[in-house]
């Protein structure tokens, strides 16, 4: 098909009223500052809000930060646009103040990307007191923030403030729906002031990073059909369901393996309690048919991996959890030979 006959639009710049018409519930949590300077701009997913953000804010030799294991790791965009990525630590409440204030006073970082709400691929949510100290490090270095908060809208817990709300002429918030309807619906934005946006606007034109028509009117359809909040819900019952019961089955293998429970999000994050895992043990899981994602593919980390519990029925999560308990007992007891 040619293309001129692509079902196509270039570019979605829309204002705050335009898009709260269209679904104002769905948004209600993310726009609650009512600034008159914010707008929005429609983006084949939120990789694709990345990209653009990267390419009008930063240039080559710049460095921007994230947290130490970050799924943007597995990104290969950073080094044709020779970006420098830098890690920073983090704990149980997101990326670590004092690590961040040191990498800060050296001047080199340039723009803080940040996953607060259920962190990929760690899941961590960020604390409250941790946000605002994080708002308080940026706004005095000037740095400012991009918050990807793809996972918002799959909270089984009340939702803390995003940090878009707590700081919104600071923070460039990126959402998805891809998440919440299909990977293969590419549609995202990005919500920052006018300025940017009509600068991001212009780069996706030139650039000709398109967004397909089709999937933003079957959004919008789906957004403003009555059923769609009873099924928002219900969806989130069976997270919770599913979530629960991964919960209880992770006890069985304490002794091999750490997690946290989670707030949100798609993903349980285990570390290995004992000697350090490497390329074959890894191997261990795929002769299993265990496709789980190794901390390596995010970071510098060998010992953790990332697992997609909302595609594990409780049917298949005993399947599952059999498995990871063989082969948890093999890796352990391979370990005991110094020849392994």
């Amino acid at each position: 098909m040619g293309r001129a006959h692509r079902c196509r639009t270039t570019v979605n710049v829309y204002r705050l009223s335009t898009i709260e018409s269209t679904n104002p519930k769905k948004l209600a949590r993310h726009i609650q500052h009512h600034s008159s300077n914010q707008k929005i701009l429609i983006t084949s997913g939120s990789t694709q809000g990345i990209i653009l953000l990267l390419q009008t804010l930063l240039q080559h030799g710049d460095c921007i930060g994230t947290e130490a294991t970050s799924f943007l790791y597995s990104l290969p965009i950073f080094s044709p646009l020779g970006i420098e990525l830098q890690g920073i630590k983090q704990d149980n409440e997101g990326i670590d103040c004092n690590d961040l204030e040191a990498k800060l006073q050296k001047g080199k970082i340039k723009l803080l990307y940040l996953n607060p709400n259920f962190q990929n691929p760690t899941s961590t949510t960020m604390s409250l007191a941790r946000r605002q100290t994080i708002l308080e490090l940026c706004k005095k270095y000037q740095i400012p923030i991009i918050e990807d908060d793809v996972f918002g809208d799959l909270t089984l817990q009340t939702p803390l403030p995003t940090l878009k709300e707590l700081a919104p002429e600071q923070v460039i918030y990126l959402g998805s729906f891809s998440k919440l309807f299909s990977s293969r619906i590419k549609i995202g934005w990005i919500y920052a002031n006018a300025p940017l946006i009509t600068r991001l606007a212009q780069v996706k034109n030139q650039t000709e990073q398109e967004t397909d028509l089709l999937p933003q009117l079957l959004l919008t359809a789906a957004l403003t059909d009555s059923a769609y909040e009873p099924k928002h819900q219900a969806l989130l019952s069976e997270m919770r369901r599913r979530s629960e019961s991964f919960t209880t089955k992770m006890t069985a293998l304490a002794d091999y393996w750490d997690f946290s429970p989670i707030e949100g999000g798609l993903y349980y994050w285990l570390t290995w309690k004992h000697e350090r895992l490497s390329r074959k043990d890894w191997q261990l899981f795929l002769d299993y048919h265990l496709a789980l994602a190794p901390a390596f593919l995010f970071g510098d980390s060998t010992n953790q991996c990332r697992v997609n519990y909302t595609r594990l029925s409780i049917e298949q999560q005993v399947i599952f959890f059999d498995k990871l308990q063989q082969i948890s007992q093999q890796i352990k007891s391979d370990s005991r030979h110094p020849l392994r």
